[in-house]
């Protein structure tokens, strides 16, 4: 599986890369956008979703690169840094933080639903990273030190007990009764 994952990392740097060629700058200007990261990301989980058990670790390597490379990319977006096609300003910037969190929700949801550990956890996590980030921006100045990273960790605790409970009722429905 390690060397399948190293194989897709190194065949979507350079994908990734080739958006320099596009605009005519130098290769090691590829890297200075993340919309290329995002799509490739999209394209790797569409296929390890697509065959995810032929071969043994086929599609948990691509849904796993995937997963990481679309996180990163909205991540990063949802910050409003220079690294984007449209721009730095705030439309982009809000355009990817609802982007963002709609498609972590989603990976949450369809994980739980295909009981797919892979995208429900990396999703889960994801989406605590963007809250966090978020809550970074809106209240960091507004409350005391401490306060914040109490509600944080409240957050992320809330988060990681209705994942528990949701998964635990799905296991309960997919119980077969003993006749």
């Amino acid at each position: 599986m390690l060397p399948l994952l190293a194989g897709i990392v190194g065949a979507g740097a350079w994908l990734w890369s080739l958006d320099a060629v596009v605009q005519g700058a130098p290769v090691r200007d590829g890297f200075d956008h993340a919309e290329p990261l995002l799509l490739l990301g999209a394209a790797a989980l569409g296929i390890g979703m697509w065959q995810p058990r032929e071969p043994a670790g086929f599609g948990l390597s691509w849904r796993l690169g995937g997963v990481i490379a679309m996180s990163g990319a909205l991540l990063v977006l949802g910050l409003g840094v220079p690294g984007s096609w449209f721009g730095g300003g705030y439309t982009a910037e809000f355009a990817y933080q609802v982007l963002g969190a709609v498609t972590f929700v989603t990976m949450v949801v369809i994980g739980l639903r295909r009981d797919d550990n892979v995208l429900a956890t990396g999703g889960a996590v994801a989406l605590v990273l963007f809250l966090f980030l978020r809550m970074l921006d809106w209240i960091w100045d507004v409350v005391p030190n401490w306060l914040f990273f109490l509600l944080v960790g409240a957050l992320a605790f809330a988060v990681l007990l209705v994942l528990r409970t949701v998964r635990a009722r799905r296991k309960q429905e997919w119980q077969i009764p003993a006749r």
